[in-house]
């Protein structure tokens, strides 16, 4: 969004800090993880393929999202 804003400057021909976008207007939240249930782990292990579910069994107690 800032670098749309430098480039609206350059056309527009404005100075250095002026624009239609601000740094207030870059607003970050950062989102809590989601915690799965067991079901949930369970269902989705279910619906894997043959190649992905010992993939996702061996990579599973790495998450810590648990």
């Amino acid at each position: 969004m800032l670098r749309v804003n430098q480039f609206l400057r350059a056309v527009l021909k404005q100075p250095e800090g002026k624009g239609s976008v601000t740094v207030g207007d870059a607003k970050f939240t950062e989102r809590e993880p989601e915690a799965y249930t067991d079901e949930e782990v369970d269902a989705f292990l279910k619906a894997c393929g043959p190649f992905h579910a010992p993939v996702f069994n061996t990579l599973l107690p790495c998450v810590g999202r648990l």
